[in-house]
């Protein structure tokens, strides 16, 4: 008899090793990870439309990097480089993401930061043959698309496993894949930072496992990593100016509520922070590169960019992401149940600054892209607030029987799903910004012939 609960308290002993903190099981919980993350992955590496406008020479820059120890591509041949033109000049077929500097560099000016993060997979892809230039030393476009596109896949693959992860850390496996799900296929990770390797990719994924840090440190009550996180936040405004945003909010959540962590990730960052500046002195030959100036931005454009961001038929966040609606209401309706109520407060003063940001932007209609592109960067703040809101609905109001509310929930997450579905499956959403007569401008306002419809429509 004694042998017997002898062996029956090693059976429980062993089946406590496998379950975590909240008694959920480990094994459970890794398939579904693994299975979350091979299937955004094969869904984005197979899904049609390449966006590759801004970041087209981000690869070979990283290739330069990788071999020449340069950021410098006069060494290659450029097809439509016209050194004349001012960087970001649009005109005809023109390498607007280029400039020559000091009259013989020849610079990538969109975010470099893209680029150094991406020269380990420009390298795995040399490996194989495929490479962003020809042996000739001439622009592969063929090749970059190749990096570009399987990069981008394997990142916001990642993406999804992290919210899985950070979702999981409050909420039931079964809620935590539909969360996950959404904030994968509803959002702009499907229609857009999947599609190429814009700067928003590498920013998104900075900035969720930002988010995690942050909500794993308050649910489980331990200390900050303040040098990993600070790392994280500044490669976050490395590869992208907006990056700065929740940089400022993240630094004050730390100086009010880890104040022992501060002087470690004060440091850290300001060390970031010199090295970065170090990179752009000696390759721009400015503390600021052009990509970072503070004349992008003007508060003229306010209303009508705020308009555009917001409610356009072609831009507009809650028309493409109408599930943000949701989670506002969420946040909002159980405000007073939310759990660590001071990483919503950080969430929302993000976003709040950030739309202010996108609004005053010089190029309001978010330039040539597939719906809110710029709301990308606010992502992981609109996550973790997914997250905070869903953790707040009392147990027995989580049944579409006892929570009506959750039907609309559903069905705003089914129609985010199909929007991004559209940037990413269809080829006429892509060549909707070039293929009509009037300028883009205009165009994002037009009712009568949205970007999401384009193919369904027929064009004027």
């Amino acid at each position: 008899m004694e042998a017997a609960q002898k062996r029956l308290r090693d059976i429980a002993s062993t089946v406590d090793v496998e379950k975590d903190g909240a008694g959920r099981n480990r094994k459970q919980l890794f398939r579904m990870e693994v299975a979350l993350w091979l299937f955004a992955f094969v869904v984005f590496l197979f899904s049609p439309v390449i966006q590759m406008t801004d970041s087209k020479y981000s690869m070979l820059t990283a290739e330069s990097l990788l071999y020449n120890h340069t950021f410098d591509l006069s060494s290659y041949k450029i097809r439509h480089f016209k050194p004349d033109l001012p960087f970001n000049t649009i005109r005809g077929h023109n390498a607007y993401q280029l400039q020559m500097t000091n009259g013989h560099k020849v610079l990538y000016f969109f975010s470099l930061g893209t680029s150094v993060l991406s020269v380990p997979a420009v390298a795995a892809a040399n490996l194989f043959g495929i490479s962003a230039a020809t042996p000739d030393g001439r622009y592969n476009l063929f090749g970059a698309i190749i990096i570009q596109r399987t990069l981008a896949s394997f990142l916001m693959a990642v993406l999804a496993w992290v919210f899985f992860r950070t979702a999981s850390l409050l909420l039931s496996p079964a809620w935590s894949m539909l969360v996950a799900v959404g904030g994968a296929f509803g959002t702009q990770v499907w229609s857009t930072a999947s599609r190429g390797m814009w700067s928003h990719t590498w920013e998104i994924l900075l900035g969720g496992i930002v988010a995690y840090m942050l909500l794993s440190g308050e649910k489980n009550g331990a200390p900050l990593r303040p040098i990993l996180l600070a790392t994280l936040l500044s490669w976050m405004f490395f590869v992208r100016p907006t990056g700065a945003v929740p940089i400022f909010f993240v630094t004050l959540y730390v100086l009010l509520f880890h104040t022992r962590s501060f002087v470690a990730y004060a440091l850290t960052g300001a060390f970031w922070l010199a090295v970065f500046i170090w990179i752009w002195v000696s390759t721009f030959g400015t503390p600021l590169p052009v990509y970072y100036a503070p004349t992008r931005n003007t508060i003229s454009v306010f209303w009508i960019g705020l308009l555009c961001n917001l409610v356009s038929p072609s831009r507009g966040l809650f028309v493409y992401v109408p599930v943000v609606a949701f989670v506002l209401y969420l946040t909002a309706r159980y405000w007073r149940a939310i759990p660590h109520r001071r990483l919503a407060v950080t969430s929302l003063l993000t976003i709040a600054v950030l739309t202010f940001t996108f609004a005053t932007h010089r190029v309001w209609w978010n330039g040539q892209c597939y719906g809110p592109r710029f709301f990308a960067d606010a992502l992981p703040w609109f996550y973790l607030l997914a997250v905070l809101g869903c953790a707040a609905i009392p147990e027995d109001r989580r049944t579409l029987g006892s929570n009506p509310m959750l039907g609309v929930g559903a069905v705003l997450l089914v129609l985010s799903i199909g929007m991004n579905a559209r940037g990413a499956l269809s080829w006429d959403t892509a060549e909707w910004n070039g293929t009509r007569p009037l300028q883009l401008q205009e165009r994002v306002f037009d009712w009568s012939q949205p970007q999401f419809l384009a193919g369904w429509v027929r064009a004027h």
